[in-house]
């Protein structure tokens, strides 16, 4: 699909897609709607700090196998699009925390998807500090049912968000957005679209459709030319610990949404990231060695990879 006349609104560091990282911990899944190698996704965690403001911004990437009975509570039938969901699929949470010291706030967002189908199931998101609340999002075939959850008043304030009150639940229709997407994915699960190596290997960019708060948006991810980039992180495999410093050949990858109409839609965002979102990519493993975006109240930020768990 392509951009058509949508409006561009902010791009987002969203490669954190959901297709293929299912394959990577299951080797019976089924091939991604996206054709994306599992295999080549090679890292559990990863740690990034901002390069300007170390101590002020951190963000942290977990993916893992979801627990039986966490996997249990999961949207069945036909969440994002394609089959109803087999009893026995594997199911990933993937989990992507923001901190930000400076303002005493923390983001955390957890993401269930589907392995063998390769779609959201579900999308919690909690912001911690000032002005808190959890949503949670459930993908249907239809659209996606959000619950928004605060505490009322400050007697709740200090409880955890499964205590608060507060409940306020929308549905957000797909419409005819729909009819144009193969798989509705999540905006988080792009990163694992850029390091399965989706993106540099296709011949043109690659366009997706992604439900970001309210709104379905068109998303291009587009390869540039190899570049370099000093990368300098720690990298863990198993008992072993080696800090890598060298110069790297990068693909950068650019992100661009596009919304369906002119309508005061909210930007695009991903890891709390809008703006000209871009993701440098080791050109030899597939590492996210940086992602670059806009946040509010810090402006342009790129954040370094300085710890990565890579798999067994």
């Amino acid at each position: 699909m392509s951009p058509g006349p949508g409006r561009k609104v902010a791009a987002a560091p969203a490669r954190l897609l959901l297709f293929l990282v299912c394959l990577v911990w299951s080797s019976a899944v089924a091939a991604s709607p996206l054709g994306l190698d599992g295999a080549a996704v090679a890292w559990n965690r990863l740690t990034f700090r901002s390069a300007d403001r170390p101590d002020d911004l951190r963000v942290e990437v977990r993916l893992a196998e979801t627990a039986p009975g966490r996997r249990a509570a999961l949207v069945g039938g036909d969440p994002g699009g394609g089959s109803a969901r087999p009893a026995d699929a594997t199911v990933l949470q993937m989990t992507a925390t923001i901190d930000v010291a400076f303002t005493g706030q923390i983001y955390r967002t957890d993401v269930w998807f589907d392995s063998a189908e390769a779609v959201p199931l579900e999308r919690r998101r909690d912001k911690i500090g000032r002005d808190a609340n959890r949503k949670i999002y459930r993908f249907f075939a239809d659209g996606v049912r959000r619950l928004r959850i605060e505490p009322e008043g400050s007697a709740e304030a200090e409880l955890a968000p499964e205590q608060w009150s507060r409940v306020k639940e929308t549905f957000y229709p797909y419409g005819a957005a729909r009819a144009r997407c193969p798989v509705m994915t999540d905006p988080n699960l792009l990163l694992i679209v850029a390091s399965a190596g989706a993106v540099t290997r296709a011949a043109e960019p690659l366009d997706l459709c992604v439900f970001n708060k309210e709104t379905v948006y068109r998303v291009r991810l587009a390869a540039a030319p190899v570049a370099t980039l000093q990368a300098d992180y720690l990298e863990i495999r198993g008992a072993d610990r080696t800090q890598v410093r060298r110069q790297a050949a990068v693909r950068k990858i650019r992100v661009q949404a596009f919304a369906p109409e002119d309508d005061g839609t909210e930007a695009f965002e991903f890891f709390e990231m809008s703006g000209d979102i871009e993701i440098d990519l080791d050109a030899e493993n597939g590492l996210p060695l940086r992602i670059t975006g806009e946040i509010a109240g810090f402006g342009r930020v790129a954040f370094a990879l300085s710890e990565v768990d890579l798999r067994p």
